[in-house]
């Protein structure tokens, strides 16, 4: 125990150039090989030591973290908050340590926050989701997208009949989604949670 250094040291910078060292322009290769490998490392609940397992988790903040990767590791945001979720139910106070940090980096990029400081609004998005109410159908239910359907109806009249619109645009003006969006974004997590 007298070797293992805080947030393993340079590890998940180390890594993160490894991701970062394929050439631009052709698909990444290594980056979700990596990842889906460490999520594997992350999620073994039988290692011996935890320090394998605190490790992966350390390089998965790093990675998550990181702007240059941020579109191509989205795709593993869903497994990454599962498997920190069941890290912070390891016996190793190390483990879930590290899985509560790598959860915290997914939250802002998963979830994201309120922005009440913007005050322009975009319904777009929202009528856009609401027209592909077909689709959700089919990934949802039927009581989602008619739930959906409704909200942007709503909307929409409630930002075109109002007197005062500074109060309804603000509402509107966030970052993070909706039950029914965060779900249709990451299908998988549907049971898990």
């Amino acid at each position: 125990r007298d070797d293992i250094v805080r947030r393993s040291a340079g590890l998940p910078f180390a890594m993160s150039c490894l991701f970062l060292s394929e050439p631009p322009g052709v698909p990444r290769q290594l980056l979700p090989t990596g990842l889906q490998q460490l999520l594997d490392i992350a999620d073994d609940q039988d290692a011996p030591e935890p320090w394998p397992r605190v490790h992966a988790f350390n390089v998965l903040r790093c990675v998550f973290n990181d702007s240059a990767m941020a579109l191509d590791s989205s795709g593993f945001h869903a497994a990454g908050v599962a498997a920190a979720i069941r890290g912070m139910a390891a016996d190793a106070w190390e483990v879930r340590n590290a899985a509560a940090l790598t959860f915290t980096a997914l939250v802002m990029h998963v979830i994201g926050y309120k922005n009440a400081g913007n005050k322009t609004t975009n319904l777009k998005p929202l009528q856009q989701l609401a027209a592909s109410a077909a689709d959700l159908n089919t990934h949802c239910g039927n009581a989602t997208a008619a739930a959906l359907a409704a909200a942007a109806a709503t909307s929409s009249s409630a930002v075109i009949g109002s007197s005062s619109s500074s109060e309804v645009k603000r509402s509107w003006c966030q970052k993070s989604p909706t039950a029914t969006e965060f779900f249709y974004r990451y299908p998988q997590l549907h049971a898990f949670l």
